[in-house]
């Protein structure tokens, strides 16, 4: 069997199972265009998130967690520590 034979089987697979083969390309087109999308979102929000902590005008981040009344006193006598050390 020469490649012109598996070509021209193949071919007639595609056109006797028309409708299959649409469905399977679109399939195709439509997962590869979300995986795009995705990967552009995701580089889309790496940058925001980084034009906005660059626009903070510092080069120092303190994250912490908790909300309590004495680890906010602790984080602003932190910030007033970092403050003076950045002049």
């Amino acid at each position: 069997m020469s490649y012109f034979d598996v070509f021209r089987m193949a071919l007639g697979a595609i056109f006797n199972n028309a409708v299959r083969s649409i469905l399977t390309a679109l399939g195709i087109v439509i997962g590869v265009a979300s995986v795009i999308a995705m990967v552009h979102l995701g580089q889309a929000a790496t940058l925001s998130v980084t034009q906005q902590i660059e626009s903070m005008g510092s080069n120092l981040l303190i994250v912490q967690s908790g909300t309590r009344g004495e680890d906010l006193a602790e984080l602003a006598k932190a910030q007033s520590r970092s403050q003076g050390l950045m002049r």
